[in-house]
């Protein structure tokens, strides 16, 4: 075989091979084990992520406790200091804090950024994962998170959480490693940001289909209800002409009584005066509260379904509707402790409202205020009328409670809203929110965890009624 002039031959490559020997020998092989070492600890790290996160989407059921678990085994795995989970808000186009691990995290939870803002926004709208090694010489670096918790970044891991198909609902964040993070920290979190991703979305079917179940359990529990109403409903009011009969009987009989006892008529009728006086506002406040709740049990069912019935708007006494709320939930504040409140504007006379659903919607916020407070704590409901020149009237309820976290007051009335009652589906929230909303009103939230809650109501006086999907988005 003819040789290659332009390769060269085995001897001239024998010549250009240097024999390595001695401690430059021992230096590469150490080199060598090191870099093996290094990577099975990073594949190491890889496999425990993905033990971790599939161990979890079984262990959990809640969105909740899914993503509290995920944001742990991320921090913990590439040495960050804290973390945050934050989910896109189709409405708003926003980044919520939704689980913060870190000291300041009251500070953050629900705090919401644009999705064109920031090192976050960046990677949800390019969907790629990214290693800030000093956050001051990124453009997009945002300062306000750090001005609002005191907390000071350095460096930070940021990778999109991505459905199996693709879509990103959202991002997450480790910041400050305790050694400096690389591209192998990078790749175990983007592990984890897929396994999350996928848990994450499990964990929300889990529930949609828990609130299906319980709210198609509460259907047929409120249909009974109305069901066992009924023989209330219709046989009260037949009591007062029969009392009205027997006090008429009772009355011909003491006319009639023997002449010898003189002290015998006005001794029954004694006996019987405070029953006279009152027992004709017992039976109407009877017949209205079952009445109301016959007609709160349709408005839980419409909203179950995703329906809610147009609003009668008549022009009625605004206050004699907030006074029904307290006479009926009286009973319930005092058994509780709690003190009731009413702090009315006489300047508030008549308004536009649908009185029965304006009703529910005012008696489940004082209902929900109740629980909350603790004994000795004060719920008040406030009213204002429109400021000259103004059509718009407020109501306020607000308790001296426990209060509740950013993160719920965000959500209040929306689909996702969440509820800090045992076994609640949030329900109430949104059935108030619509009854607002079609009346052509908003409400608004604030609350501190500790020291209670306020929801203001704003009305027109002279109001019309609109669709909920025409003003819902700005009920909160």
């Amino acid at each position: 075989m003819t040789e290659d002039p332009t390769q060269p031959t085995r001897a001239q490559l024998d010549e250009r091979v240097v024999p390595v020997t001695g401690d430059l020998a021992r230096t590469e092989t150490d080199t060598t084990r090191a870099e093996l070492i290094e990577a099975l600890e990073h594949r190491e790290r890889q496999v425990s992520a993905i033990r971790k996160i599939t161990g979890a989407m079984f262990s959990h059921t809640s969105v909740d406790g899914m993503a509290e678990e995920t944001l742990a085994t991320a921090i913990e795995l590439v040495g960050a200091e804290v973390g945050s989970i934050q989910l896109y808000d189709p409405k708003s186009e926003t980044l919520i804090f939704r689980y913060v691990l870190d000291p300041s995290s009251p500070n953050l939870v629900g705090m919401a950024n644009p999705t064109s803002k920031g090192i976050s926004g960046r990677v949800f709208r390019t969907g790629s994962s990214e290693l800030t090694e000093k956050v001051t010489e990124d453009q997009d670096w945002d300062e306000s998170v750090d001005e609002r918790t005191g907390y000071r970044t350095d460096s930070l891991m940021t990778v999109p959480l991505k459905k199996p198909e693709g879509a990103v609902i959202g991002v997450m964040q480790v910041l400050n490693a305790a050694r400096r993070f690389d591209r192998r920290d990078l790749e175990v979190l983007e592990i984890l940001g897929a396994q999350a991703a996928a848990a994450l979305d499990h964990a929300q079917r889990a529930e949609q289909a828990r609130k299906a179940e319980l709210f198609r359990r509460m259907g047929d529990f409120v249909h009974e209800i109305k069901n066992m109403m009924v023989p209330i409903i219709t046989g009260l009011p037949t009591i007062k002409p029969v009392l009205d009969e027997t006090f008429r009987n009772l009355d011909s009989l003491c006319a009639s009584g023997p002449a010898s006892d003189s002290n015998w008529p006005d001794a029954v009728k004694g006996s019987t005066a405070f029953a006279r006086a009152h027992y004709g506002r017992f039976l109407d406040d009877a017949v209205d509260s079952a009445e109301r709740a016959r007609s709160y049990a349709d408005v839980i069912q419409g909203a179950m379904k995703g329906e809610f019935e147009p609003p009668e708007i008549r022009n009625g006494v605004f206050h004699q509707m907030v006074r029904a709320v307290q006479r009926s939930l009286q009973g319930f504040a005092d058994h509780r402790g709690v003190e009731m409140v009413l702090d009315l504007d006489e300047n508030l006379t008549t308004a536009d409202f649908d009185d029965r659903m304006m009703f529910i919607a005012l008696f489940n916020l004082v209902n929900n205020a109740i629980p909350a407070t603790p004994r000795g704590g004060r719920v008040t409901v406030r009213t204002r009328a429109p400021d000259p020149g103004e059509d718009t009237l407020e109501v306020e309820v607000s308790d001296t409670g426990h209060g509740m976290p950013k993160d719920v007051c965000n959500r209040w009335g929306t689909e996702t809203a969440r509820t800090t009652k045992e076994g609640g589906s949030g329900l109430g929230s949104r059935i108030v929110a619509g009854i607002i909303s079609r009346h052509s009103g908003t409400i608004s939230v604030r609350s501190e965890t500790g020291r209670g809650s306020v929801f203001t109501i704003r009305l027109p006086v002279h109001g019309t009624e609109t669709s909920v999907q025409e003003n819902v988005d700005a009920v909160v």
